[in-house]
This record gives structure tokens, sequence and C-alpha cells, in this order.
């Protein structure tokens, strides 16, 4: 990897554990996350992938800001998630049910479900 691609996915990892821990402040870590992710997106602008390697790892940092935004973002709060595993529940019996009918329950069940 390159040195600046390690820089980013070590701090962006950090943020991640530090978010993960219950007396953290999630709020600021990720006022602190958009700052990285722009300052990242304007150094990998500079030094764009020559191999296929080199462009897998620049993803590789884009995952772990993906990952926070799912887990923490803005819209995070629009899942709702298991408290110990984290992973979405659900959302059937609170958001599409009481406006189902049982002509299109089948296909709103299938839309979710994908």
């Amino acid at each position: 990897m390159k040195d600046f691609i390690i820089k980013y996915y070590g701090r962006m990892r950090d943020y991640l554990l530090k978010a993960n821990s219950e007396e953290e402040d999630v709020e600021g870590i990720a006022f602190e996350v958009e700052g990285l992710k722009e300052e990242y997106y304007n150094k990998t602008g500079e030094n764009m992938a020559s191999t296929d390697s080199e462009y897998k790892e620049q993803n590789a940092v884009w995952g772990l800001f993906r990952k926070f935004d799912r887990l923490y973002g803005e819209n995070s709060n629009f899942v709702e998630r298991d408290a110990k595993s984290l992973l979405a529940m659900n959302i059937w019996d609170n958001v599409f049910k009481p406006f189902a009918t049982k002509e299109n329950a089948d296909l709103m069940r299938s839309i979710v479900n994908q």
C-alpha cells in the first residue's frame, strides 16, 4: 500500500473503534471523519491509482468511510439496529406493515427482503 493510503486507513480504523466505545461523542467523531473524507478525496485526486492493486487499496479506505456512515452517519438513525451485533433489523413490521394491504403485501415484502 502507498504510505498515504496506510495513513488514512489507520486513522479511519481508529475513528471506527472510538465510535464503537460507549464513552465517546459520536457526533464529534463524525465531524472529524467528514474532514478526513474530504482530505482523502483531495489526496487521491492528486495520486490517482496507476495499477489495479493501487485502485483496490484506495477503495479499502472508501469502504471504511461507507461503514462509518452506515453505522454512525446522518442516515444511521433511520435504520434500527440490533444492540449487540449492530446488524440492521427487519424493518417490515415497523415501517411498511401499517401501509400494506393484502394485495401488495407480497410485493412489499419482496422489496424489503432484497
